[in-house]
């Protein structure tokens, strides 16, 4: 199944076979080769951000709808902003996200490791619209929810410093309300904001 799989992918992506079983092979070896390390369980963040990126490739109106509803602030790792702007770059320069031209043209070790891995995995089942949809708005939530948890800490650090009321702690107040505001929004109104 592992043969027919990869054999599947170097024909869409056009990137040879041998390519796609050296990277793997690169893979299972530092898995095995690093003592003690254990086995990392993907946040479910990590997860949607590469099914988002691999639905991303099948065309590039999918990829464009990532890249036109998602900043990079919004993705969780370097790796996952630097795909992004890998993909928006192909995008801009007219790069078929399908060819090889587009994993060959990274040059970065670790993001062409990323690249490979999500041109590899398996398109998740359902209408690809509406994953997209979905999780653009479920990565946006994650995001704000984020952010709100930094400044609640940042809130926390100023009133032990300063006492309540310092001028940093109403400014963030104030953002923190609007961010509010913002996730109320993509909760309300989320299928109708990418149309």
């Amino acid at each position: 199944r592992k043969e027919l799989y990869l054999q599947e992918v170097s024909g869409l992506f056009d990137i040879p076979v041998e390519t796609l079983r050296g990277g793997l092979r690169k893979i299972h070896r530092f898995k095995r080769t690093v003592p003690g390390r254990e086995k990392t369980t993907e946040s479910k963040r990590v997860r949607f951000q590469k099914q988002l990126f691999r639905i991303g490739l099948e065309s590039e109106e999918y990829a464009g709808k990532i890249i036109g509803n998602l900043i990079e602030e919004d993705l969780e790792g370097v790796l996952f902003r630097q795909y992004y702007k890998a993909l928006d770059l192909a995008l801009k320069n007219h790069i078929d996200i399908k060819s090889p031209d587009f994993i060959g043209a990274i040059e970065d070790p670790d993001l062409c490791q990323l690249a490979s891995e999500i041109a590899l995995l398996p398109l998740p089942p359902g209408p690809h619209e509406d994953y997209v949809k979905d999780t653009l708005i479920w990565l946006k939530k994650a995001a704000l929810r984020d952010e709100m948890e930094m400044m609640k800490k940042r809130i926390e650090q100023l009133q032990a410093e300063h006492g309540p009321g310092s001028g940093e702690e109403i400014e963030i107040v104030e953002t923190y309300r609007k961010v509010t505001r913002e996730l109320k929004k993509l909760g309300l109104k989320g299928e109708n904001q990418f149309g």
